[in-house]
């Protein structure tokens, strides 16, 4: 009892310090990432700020970098643990039986091919939701600054309409997201269930001519029914990965920015 107790704490115990420690982690990567984008922002030239809106540097310096390190932090776990499950698996698979192993291994580059397809859609409709919700924050800016020409002018039904146009516009493309990150999980098992289906034929072949173990063959069901909860896990990961990874774009693309040092100042002020 006090073994289990003692295992029970350690492990309690290390679970504690390695959520703490990639919270530390992913917050004082936050902080230096936002400190770098805010100096660029201070030395950026003018065209960059007539290029882009106060809402998307906004949303860019508070909100992405966020949600990147956010995304990425609570995944680096899940996949690195995935990734090895899936490795030591697939080792433990050939050592059974290298033969049936090649027809288990046929569905991972039908499988790399198919999310590719389906990363490609999601890279392409999170860049544009990126743009919408920054659009839609930029509607919002001019309205709540802009309040007093709004009343005067009685344009509360054209900003309205604005309003709603980009929302629902945002509301679609969140919806085809939905549809393309969905289809990850489904078609990873339904070609999972495939290769299994074709193992087992094969099995069933190998025991009349070879005479294979009962006991080998249950081994390799077993393994490799294993192998599909880790694949499952990766291919969930995919839709808020490639999300990560626009925002990502959007932030590096933002600290590349040239600095403006000498940029003239008289030439500004004429401007003001």
């Amino acid at each position: 009892p006090v073994f289990l107790v003692g295992l029970a704490l350690v492990r309690s115990l290390a679970q504690f310090l390695s959520s703490y420690l990639l919270t530390r982690v992913i917050n004082s990567v936050l902080l230096k990432l936002r400190g770098q984008m805010f100096q660029t922002l201070l030395h950026a030239s003018t065209t960059f700020f007539q290029k882009n809106s106060a809402s998307t540097l906004i949303n860019g310096v508070v909100f992405e970098v966020n949600n990147v390190l956010t995304v990425m932090g609570g995944m680096l776990i899940s996949l690195v643990r995935d990734f090895l499950t899936v490795v030591g698996l697939i080792g433990y698979l050939i050592y059974l039986n290298w033969q049936l192993t090649l027809v288990v291994l046929i569905i991972f580059p039908v499988i790399a091919f198919i999310m590719s397809k389906i990363n490609r859609r999601l890279r392409s409709l999170n860049r544009e939701q990126q743009t919408l919700t920054s659009d839609l924050a930029y509607i919002v800016e001019e309205a709540a600054a802009g309040y007093k020409i709004v009343k005067v002018h009685g344009a509360e039904e054209y900003e309205m309409g604005r309003f709603q146009q980009k929302a629902e516009r945002l509301r679609q493309f969140a919806l085809k997201s939905a549809v393309a990150g969905g289809l990850n999980q489904p078609i990873t098992q339904l070609i999972a269930s495939m290769a299994l289906s074709v193992v087992l034929v094969i099995a069933l072949m190998q025991s009349a001519t070879e005479g294979a173990t009962v006991g080998g063959f249950a081994a390799f069901i077993t393994a490799m029914m294993l192998v599909i909860s880790p694949l499952k896990h990766l291919a969930d990961i995919n839709q808020p990965l490639q999300r990560g990874l626009t925002a990502a774009e959007m932030i590096f693309g933002l600290m590349d920015q040239p600095f403006e040092e000498n940029e003239d100042r008289k030439q500004i002020m004429k401007s003001l």
